[in-house]
């Protein structure tokens, strides 16, 4: 599908996702100028889901956020989810952006890809991300310029992310990027 894969939580959307396993979706760029977004779930626009005990997985997008993208001021909360083996251009597990305030308790990320881009794992870009008892690990970035793409567990520019009890380990090419 364009823009988002999986599920599509846009314009002021608080709903709920609870229990469930986001499989095999894939976020394709569109020649009308969509660029692929949110393979697993998209979230935009002054949307403040909950996400609980959710397997997000195998998930593609072209563009940003394999596993999920969130902008445009939206506040997830997530507890007891893990994000593992999605891939895309920047962002392989989750894409932050548009000074939003998330949340993600007891995270499992692992095993993302990025190609030729940024945050194999995490990309923030202007949002205030909080994590508790987080464990990423093995997320990667495949490309001939490993000397010039950043962040295999967390690519962070303008935002302020925190991490509490966290196992950040064996992210490739560095485990974070800062700046």
């Amino acid at each position: 599908a364009a823009l988002c894969g999986g599920i599509n939580m846009t314009w002021d959307c608080d709903g709920a996702i609870r229990n469930c396993q986001i499989q095999s979706n894939n976020a394709l760029s569109h020649v009308s100028g969509y660029s692929g977004k949110g393979g697993g779930i998209w979230i935009s626009y002054l949307s403040d889901p909950i996400l609980e005990n959710n397997k997000i997985k195998f998930n593609h997008a072209d563009a940003k956020g394999g596993g999920i993208y969130s902008g445009s001021q939206s506040n997830t909360v997530a507890r007891n989810c893990m994000i593992q083996n999605n891939s895309s251009q920047s962002g392989g597990g989750l894409y932050l952006t548009g000074n939003a305030n998330h949340t993600y308790y007891n995270l499992v990320l692992y095993n993302n890809s990025i190609v030729d881009g940024y945050g194999a794992g995490i990309y923030n870009i202007g949002s205030n991300p909080k994590f508790y008892n987080a464990t990423i690990t093995d997320n990667s970035l495949t490309t001939d310029y490993p000397t010039f793409y950043k962040g295999g567990a967390l690519y962070n520019y303008n935002g302020t992310p925190e991490f509490h009890n966290a196992v950040i380990w064996d992210n490739l090419p560095d485990e974070l990027y800062v700046s």
